[in-house]
């Protein structure tokens, strides 16, 4: 099992996208103590919105405030890249590496396109924050409101870091959407896990 985030930045750039219509809400709600990250997924992602400037087979050229990045499509399916078209306001997620900065270059693992509503190259994730309450070796229960669920974390999850997870952590699992699973069994297969926990101070 690979494990791809992808799912988090991309949602991360469509609430860029739709930066305006937040601001103008009368009544923003108090903000919350940041958390910290104990265990971290293995890969580094990176989100950027801009407008399509030009497309060209499998790339395409993404303007920016900052001028403009190539972002590669090769990891798109070929139907999701040709409902793209010059002006479109998308939101782009891929790997973070030295191309980001020094060739202006990013492979997409997904993007979110604004004027389709519609998230391209994505599978169907499932994200569960909540509480440890048991816990056998890289397998353990999380309790979420009142629900339990059972996350099997392999060594794609991070499992040298799951092992030190301690009952009463509190943690999100993000997962593949597996119908059966989640809903029948109400079993998770983790891709990543990521301990929360309050900053120094916070009460």
């Amino acid at each position: 099992m690979s494990v791809r985030t992808h799912l988090l930045g991309a949602c991360g750039a469509l609430a860029l996208l739709a930066a305006p219509a937040l601001a103008a809400d009368p009544a923003p709600s108090a903000p919350q103590p940041p958390l910290q990250s104990r265990t971290a997924p293995a890969a580094d992602w990176i989100s950027l919105t801009g407008t399509v400037a030009a497309i060209d087979g499998n790339r395409l050229t993404l303007a920016t405030g900052e001028g403009s990045i190539e972002v590669g499509l090769r990891g798109l399916a070929a139907a999701d890249a040709g409902r793209m078209q010059p002006g479109d306001r998308i939101g782009v997620t891929g790997r973070m590496d030295s191309n980001v900065f020094e060739r202006r270059r990013i492979a997409a693992e997904s993007i979110y396109v604004a004027r389709l509503n519609r998230l391209l190259g994505a599978d169907d994730w499932v994200i569960v924050t909540g509480r440890v309450v048991a816990k056998t070796g890289d397998d353990f229960t999380l309790e979420s409101g009142d629900q339990r669920l059972e996350v099997d974390a392999d060594d794609d999850a991070g499992a040298a870091d799951v092992r030190a997870l301690e009952v009463g952590d509190r943690v999100s699992v993000t997962g593949e959407l597996d119908e059966a699973g989640l809903y029948s069994r109400r079993e998770i297969d983790a891709t990543s896990v990521i301990v929360l926990t309050p900053p120094p101070g916070a009460s």
